[in-house]
């Protein structure tokens, strides 16, 4: 049970982070000039920090 519960998480901590990194993303681009715009990481990349 707690293997599965976990699983879960993993599922919804990752969609949770990627849509962040995508409203990261949207909003860097809309602010064309900003120099931190090319530091932030790319749309595909997903980051798993519970492993």
């Amino acid at each position: 049970m707690r293997k599965i519960n976990s699983f879960l998480f993993h599922i919804v901590y990752n969609i949770f982070v990627e849509s962040v990194i995508n409203f990261l993303m949207l909003s860097y681009q809309l602010s064309f000039f900003n120099p931190f715009r090319k530091f932030l990481p790319q749309k595909h990349i997903i980051i798993y920090v519970y492993k």
